[in-house]
């Protein structure tokens, strides 16, 4: 996870994150999610939103 350069919105208290997750099934595979929320999200937090994604879909 990297935080991404400010666009205006941390005025509003919210931040941008790149996340790239690997699979469990194929360490070769990746998934990349342009994650924007809250300033004070935890790493965790966002890892498990882009986890359940997949269940939500």
């Amino acid at each position: 996870m990297v935080s991404l350069p400010d666009t205006g919105t941390a005025e509003h208290g919210h931040a941008r994150w790149l996340l790239i997750r690997r699979s469990i099934g194929d360490p070769s595979e990746l998934a990349y999610y342009l994650c924007y929320g809250p300033v004070d999200t935890t790493d965790g937090e966002l890892i498990r939103v882009a986890g359940a994604r997949w269940a939500i879909e």
